[in-house]
């Protein structure tokens, strides 16, 4: 009868310690934003980051793609991650410049600072990368987890906008930029009039004659078109 007694009462410890090992992994939901459609590379690698997240936490995290702009757009995504509205999104450092504000972060955009792709990676994923990310976390609360190469920006220019060799060509041309400060400064020193409006407008602003050209990376070009 003893034994009995011993056996049911280490039962009831197994059960009771399961239970408590089920009760200390809640559940997560995570809501990731991007403007980014689906087709374009760095939503395919977004959607590959959740279904990796998902696998390893057997389930007890999910995130959740919202893309195309579904929740917010470029900007606005960066302020709700900012306040907690938005658990995760992709920036860029144009965007914490202006709106954490975090200027001097604005340099690892600039136009024609990398030589190269592997200097691109060796400055922002080294000791100066680090430096800068680590105070833009004390700056805002946001945390980089990785950074992504898009591509070198190509230019699009309408029939109205003519052809252009020369950056003097440029002259005049309405060229949807970014909305920061950073960008709007390459579009002025491009020599055109830099027109700041949003991803999800571009396609529709090229083609009623809102804007004359536009530049982004190759993929996302594609993805718009």
């Amino acid at each position: 009868m003893k034994r009995v007694r011993i056996f049911l009462i280490i039962c009831f410890l197994l059960v009771l310690f399961s239970l408590v090992v089920f009760a200390e992994q809640p559940k997560y939901e995570l809501k990731f934003s991007t403007a980014a459609t689906p087709q374009e590379p760095q939503t395919q690698g977004f959607m590959k980051f959740a279904e990796i997240i998902e696998q390893l936490t057997n389930g007890n995290i999910k995130v959740t793609i919202y893309h195309s702009g579904q929740l917010a757009d470029q900007k606005t995504q960066v302020l709700g991650t900012m306040r907690g509205d938005i658990d995760m999104s992709d920036g860029s450092p144009s965007w914490f410049s202006d709106l954490v504000p975090y200027p001097e972060i604005g340099v690892l955009e600039a136009a024609y600072v990398f030589k190269n792709l592997d200097h691109l990676y060796y400055v922002v994923n080294g000791p100066i990368g680090k430096a800068y990310w680590d105070e833009l976390r004390k700056k805002s609360g946001l945390v980089v987890l990785d950074t992504w190469f898009l591509g070198t920006r190509q230019l699009n220019l309408t029939e109205k906008a003519g052809v252009v060799r020369r950056p003097e060509d440029l002259k005049g041309v309405k060229l949807r930029m970014p909305g920061s400060e950073a960008w709007m400064d390459v579009g002025r020193g491009l020599g055109a009039q830099p027109t700041p409006l949003g991803f999800n407008e571009v396609y529709m602003a090229l083609k009623t004659g809102t804007i004359d050209g536009q530049d982004n990376p190759l993929p996302t070009v594609t993805a718009i078109n």
